[in-house]
């Protein structure tokens, strides 16, 4: 049986689906441990959802709000029950608001777990490949609002926040420079409104806050 101490609670930070379920096993599998790691987040939630009269692919895009905001009560309950039972965790949404990491981790830094963070921020034109690799491998599409209202209220690891910090994708300089570059649009396009007729976009799944 495994003690708290020596659990550790990996918590991603990105904009939505930056990565691939097969991303985070790679991930776990060059941290050489010999544990299992438990994945939590929306996404496999909303992936086992059935929304009556929709197709799957067509639930993801149409009734996004709804499905984030049933899988998120699920989730909830999960973390909360994962943080007593010993033993290692992914968390894996976008958690790019720091008051929502420091919530959710309470619980297990309370138990005695180690937390560390996985930075992943890419630039805008990779963004949009992973998108279109989603949509077309999967069918999955956030609105262009979403991914814009992350990208507006990301919030990088502050000092002392994590036991650790791993910037997966870029350097945090050129993490900072990114979401710089990146803010400014996201904004005006906020204060623009949707464009009629639009179905989103950008994005790609289901991991809120």
């Amino acid at each position: 049986v495994l003690k708290y101490d020596l659990c550790t609670v990996y918590i991603l930070i990105q904009i939505v689906l930056s990565w691939f379920m097969v991303d985070i096993y790679r991930f776990v599998e060059e941290q050489k441990s010999r544990t299992i790691y438990s994945v939590l987040g929306t996404n496999q939630i909303i992936d086992q959802m059935k929304v009556p009269g929709l197709k799957r692919q067509r639930a993801y895009r149409e009734r996004w709000d709804e499905l984030i905001k049933l899988s998120t009560g699920v989730f909830n309950a999960l973390l909360a029950k994962a943080a007593r039972h010993p033993r290692n965790y992914v968390i894996d949404q976008t958690n790019v608001y720091q008051s929502a990491r420091r919530r959710k981790l309470r619980p297990f830094r309370d138990a005695g777990f180690r937390t560390k963070a996985v930075v992943l921020v890419c630039s805008q034109e990779e963004l949009g490949r992973r998108s279109a690799r989603r949509e077309r491998e999967e069918g999955k599409l956030v609105p262009r609002e979403a991914v814009d209202n992350m990208l507006v209220n990301f919030v990088l690891p502050g000092p002392n926040e994590f036991d650790e910090v791993i910037y997966s994708e870029e350097p945090r300089e050129v993490a900072e420079r990114t979401l710089k570059d990146a803010v400014p649009a996201a904004r005006d396009r906020l204060r623009a409104g949707p464009a009629p007729g639009s179905g989103g976009g950008g994005g790609g799944g289901g991991r809120c806050r």
